[in-house]
């Protein structure tokens, strides 16, 4: 199944305005997962036929064949692979049927990029920021297992999470005029991009030092706000050789009319307000999302 407004336009380079990867999202994993990072495992479905779901693999081989898509985004729950537990090696089961469906896309010659859906969350408490609760070594400890299941793919890449936030609501109030009105005990980005770092140390150190890694920003990974919001913090994350170039900012653009992605219509270009700022702020920085 593909996501509402989920198209993606991947790695623009910050000297050119060729768009590098371009695909869509395979949903399913991913499903019931809210933005407070808790997911009801009962609800959520892999989009496989083998295993009763909606026909993924054949989408992606669709995709890529008939229309030229060269990356798919595979969204997963934290909590399906660790059967709802925190520090333990993944339920084997759930992790084989995630792992289908990331070998059906490898299979199609595109990218595959492995992606944990829990918006810096895990039930509530946010990564590395809720007194012990749920800590770095928690986040680690999977992106430890994933990142050593994935070493020698060289199409994968690893999405360390999605649509981090300040709040763990899309819109606290209805009809705010500011979606992302800070609200308190909320993530700070500051010790965020500290959690990064440790992913991306985490992922290397188990071989896997070819892949790209993305890293998101705080709003939503908000385009529009990425260069005032999130890039001070994040520009400091480095790989373990000192570089840069393998570490990609992960950062989306809505085009409905709040900017959100809840509706389908498409209203805005998010040129003037998203993509364009961020483009300043890459080429400036010679960086790439």
């Amino acid at each position: 199944m593909i996501e509402k407004a989920a198209l993606l336009l991947s790695l623009v380079a910050y000297g050119a305005a060729k768009v590098e990867l371009a695909g869509v999202n395979i949903a399913g994993f991913d499903f019931t997962c809210t933005t407070d990072g808790s997911c009801d495992l009962s609800k959520l479905y892999p989009p496989l036929t083998q295993y009763g779901g909606p026909d993924g693999a054949g989408q992606m081989q669709h995709f890529a064949r008939d229309l030229g898509l060269n990356v798919f985004r595979l969204p997963v729950g934290w909590q399906y692979l660790a059967d709802n537990r925190l520090g333990v090696d993944f339920n084997a089961e759930n992790f084989a049927k995630y792992d289908a469906l990331v070998q059906a896309c490898l299979n199609t010659g595109a990218k595959c990029i492995v992606d944990l859906h829990n918006y810096a969350r895990w039930n509530g408490n946010i990564i590395g920021q809720s007194g012990g609760a749920v800590t770095n070594e928690h986040l680690t400890n999977a992106w430890w297992q994933l990142a050593t299941k994935y070493k020698n793919e060289p199409n994968v890449i690893f999405g360390v999470m999605n649509e981090v936030s300040r709040t763990a609501c899309r819109r606290c109030k209805t009809g705010s005029p500011d979606m992302f009105t800070k609200q308190p005990h909320d993530l700070d980005v500051a010790t965020w991009a500290t959690t990064l770092q440790w992913v991306v140390n985490t992922i290397r150190s188990v071989g896997a030092t070819s892949q790209m890694i993305l890293l998101p920003g705080t709003d939503f990974s908000a385009a529009g706000s990425f260069p005032t919001n999130s890039a001070g913090a994040l520009a400091g994350v480095r790989d373990t050789d000192g570089t840069t170039t393998k570490l990609v900012f992960d950062v989306h653009q809505y085009l409905d009319a709040e900017r959100t992605g809840t509706h389908t219509e498409c209203a805005r270009d998010g040129l003037d307000d998203g993509l364009k700022p961020l483009a300043n702020w890459l080429r400036a920085n010679g960086r790439k999302a």
